[in-house]
C-alpha cells in the first residue's frame, strides 16, 4: 500500500498503454456514496507506477505531472522510453488539494512496456 486514509471509491477502471505516445491512460469509475460521505469530490488523482525490479532498465518511480479530479473518471501518465522491457506496479490514491486529507492508494495491476 501507498497510501492510508478513507476508502478509494474506484470501484471499476480500465489501464490502456498508447506505445506511440508512451502514454499510459487509466479511467474510473467510482463509488457515489463513499465519493458523498468522505467528499472526495474534487481530490487530486496521483497514478504511480513503481519498478520493483530496478534492473537498470527504466525510472524506479514514474508520476502523473497533471493532475485530475475523482470526478473527471480519468487520469494519463507519461512513462520515459527503455532499452529493456520493464514491468511497473501501478497504483492509484486521490489527495485533496490542500494535503487536507486522502484515501487508501488502490493497486491496478501492472504493466510490462
Amino acid at each position: 500500500m501507498i497510501a492510508k486514509g478513507s476508502p478509494n471509491p474506484i470501484n471499476s477502471y480500465t489501464m490502456d498503454f498508447d506505445k506511440e505516445n508512451q502514454e499510459l491512460q487509466v479511467t474510473w469509475e467510482y463509488d457515489a456514496y463513499l465519493e458523498e460521505k468522505f467528499n472526495t469530490r474534487y481530490y487530486d488523482s496521483f497514478l504511480i507506477l513503481y519498478n520493483a525490479m530496478e534492473n537498470g532498465g527504466g525510472n524506479q518511480l514514474v508520476m502523473n505531472d497533471k493532475k485530475s479530479s475523482l470526478m473527471s473518471g480519468k487520469q494519463n501518465v507519461e512513462i520515459p522510453k527503455h532499452r529493456k522491457e520493464v514491468t511497473y506496479e501501478v497504483y492509484i490514491f486521490f489527495i485533496e488539494s490542500y494535503g487536507g486529507g486522502n484515501t487508501d492508494s488502490l493497486h491496478l495491476g501492472t504493466i510490462t512496456i
